[in-house]
């Protein structure tokens, strides 16, 4: 198919596409979309080609999500989720191409708010400054032979996730070697927030950086809303837009019960940070685009099997790296790690 309409799910209990040829042109490009899904409880793709479209995939508060043999190309944003859950990805390869001159930035796949995803022998590939793969706010996601490129931007950006698995990563090269990336970034993002005692709800600065069970830490300049502990996680349940209800663990958060109450709004200015946590990284290798070689983790555990566990969190406005489960790996503080 050539200058096609997306196809639109809302509100149903199953979606699919299969065995479709999609090629959009160049002229129609800007904003164009091949399928858009919301509030669809399962959606199926397989053997597809998609080409030459803004934003390829769009997924909306979906459900279970299986992609099997899907080949993306040239489209600035391959796929972009919120809100998966129970989903399976294999053999597929999201790119994030330049279809026309302007076309820069971009992510092969981008998901927010997602949990229990497994992606094997996946390819995550980006052009002119965007990111292969862009996980924001998940947990319990497992990559099993994940091919990544490095060439033009990092290759994997995990940021307020929790619970990751990487098995056997590899590299690839898509063009210059004369640029240094990294091949796997772990970060945080954090928000000021206010705190209501009369609602018991607190208020972050943006909309954007955390929403329905987020796992949080709290820190200030003077004193917490009473009970908030610094250093203590906490998971949120949005309460709309950028406010939120505070518990103590993931199932009453889920559920919505046992609120905390706020007794005060406290003193100073205060952050509400994510967490980056229990990151396990088997094998494979990432090579140095400026030296051509090949090289392990820059980062390893001390003891066999190789693998790194860590907990990230800010720390005044820095990122302490901390080692859960080997031998403690030397004191530093760093915005990102390079492997």
């Amino acid at each position: 198919m050539v200058n096609i309409n997306p196809g639109i799910a809302t509100n149903c209990g199953n979606a699919g596409f299969k065995n479709i040829y999609a090629k959009n042109p160049t002229s129609a490009w800007s904003s164009s979309k091949f399928v858009v899904a919301t509030l669809v409880r399962q959606v199926r793709f397989e053997n597809l080609y998609i080409s030459g479209f803004s934003n390829a995939v769009q997924l909306v508060n979906c459900g279970q999500i299986y992609y099997d043999k899907v080949f993306h190309d040239a489209c600035k944003y391959s796929l972009i989720a919120t809100d998966l859950a129970d989903s399976w990805f294999s053999e597929s390869h999201f790119g994030s191409g330049k279809p026309i001159s302007s076309a820069t930035g971009g992510t092969g796949i981008t998901i927010v708010r997602g949990s229990t995803i497994t992606f094997q022998a996946c390819r995550f590939q980006v052009q002119d400054g965007g990111v292969g793969a862009n996980l924001d706010q998940c947990r319990g996601l497992y990559f099993l032979r994940p091919i990544v490129d490095q060439n033009d931007s990092h290759g994997m950006l995990f940021i307020n996730c929790q619970e990751v698995q990487i098995v056997a990563i590899q590299d690839f090269d898509n063009g210059t070697t004369a640029v240094k990336r990294a091949g796997i970034v772990i970060n945080t993002s954090g928000d000021t927030f206010t705190a209501n005692a009369s609602t018991d709800l607190i208020t972050s600065s943006t909309a954007t950086n955390f929403g329905f069970l987020s796992r949080v830490r709290f820190t200030t300049t003077g004193t917490l809303p009473s009970p908030l502990a610094v250093d203590t996680d906490y998971y949120l349940n949005s309460s709309g837009g950028n406010s939120f209800e505070v518990y103590t663990n993931l199932i009453d958060a889920r559920a919505g019960t046992n609120q905390i109450n706020l007794v005060d709004a406290g003193s100073g200015t205060h952050y509400m940070n994510g967490v980056s946590q229990n990151f396990r990284i088997f094998g494979g290798t990432i090579k140095d685009r400026v030296w051509g070689r090949r090289m392990k983790s820059r980062i390893k555990a001390s003891t066999s099997p190789r693998q790194t566990l860590w907990d990230i969190w800010p720390t005044s406005a820095l990122f302490m790296l901390t080692c859960r489960r080997y031998q403690p790996l030397s004191a530093m503080r760093q915005t990102s790690i390079l492997i």
